[in-house]
């Protein structure tokens, strides 16, 4: 069993209307957005079914000021896709 926070775990723990910006984590200089919006909104496209079972690397915040109202986003950065032994 692995001890890794994934990124469906991790959505687990968050309210429904928490904000997240998911980035993909590829290589030492290399990254790719994967999805941004409200734990409620992640969980009803592919992001989740693509990317659940990938390891959690980071978590910071930020503030998310557009349109008017500043608001905590969270930036999660995803690497690979936790190992299973079979």
């Amino acid at each position: 069993m692995s001890k890794a926070l994934t990124l469906s775990g991790l959505m687990a723990l968050l309210l429904p209307k928490e904000r997240l910006f998911v980035i993909h984590h590829l290589g030492a200089d290399i990254s790719e957005a994967v999805a941004g919006g409200t734990v409620e909104e992640l969980e009803r496209t592919r992001c989740v079914e693509v990317c659940g079972n990938n390891i959690v690397e980071r978590i910071a915040v930020d503030v998310d000021d557009w349109p008017d109202t500043p608001a905590p986003i969270l930036l999660v950065t995803i690497g690979g896709k936790v190992k299973t032994h079979e």
